[in-house]
């Protein structure tokens, strides 16, 4: 019966010690920037190394922040959120994603919040939801 239980045991730990070891981590990283009054803060929870780093170089020049694979500046009125090969640009009353006008919102928004998880991508203006999408990695 020990051997049993010894055995059991030894087989218990080791499926415990291959599934912890399988998960994959998760890169979580925030940018924000105050533009005219209004705040945008981009974050996104994808899976490591999703998303290359983006080269501090541009970003910095233009007045602008990053961490690591995500980064934010100001772009003309508009703010620039880039991350992998997308570019979304918070406009004074629209959003534009990757060139296309995706969404409308009042001028008078004071607080614009993206947030990527995985592949999807949501975008809320003043706490309403404008965008829900889907992104290519």
């Amino acid at each position: 019966m020990r051997e049993l239980r010894t055995i059991f045991w030894l087989g218990f730990t080791g499926v415990v010690f291959i599934t912890g070891c399988s998960r994959q981590e998760t890169a979580h990283k925030s940018v924000s920037l105050m533009l005219g009054g209004r705040e945008i803060k981009a974050t996104i929870e994808v899976p490591a190394g999703a998303y290359p780093d983006i080269d501090p170089a541009t970003i910095l020049a233009k007045g602008g922040t990053m961490d690591g694979p995500i980064a934010i500046c100001p772009d003309g009125g508009a703010a620039s959120v880039r991350f992998g090969p997308h570019q979304i640009r918070v406009e004074e009353e629209r959003l534009v994603l990757d060139g296309e006008e995706s969404a409308k919102m009042a001028a008078a928004v004071r607080r614009v919040e993206l947030w990527l998880s995985d592949t999807k991508l949501t975008v809320r203006a003043d706490g309403a939801t404008i965008l829900a999408t889907n992104v290519q990695r």
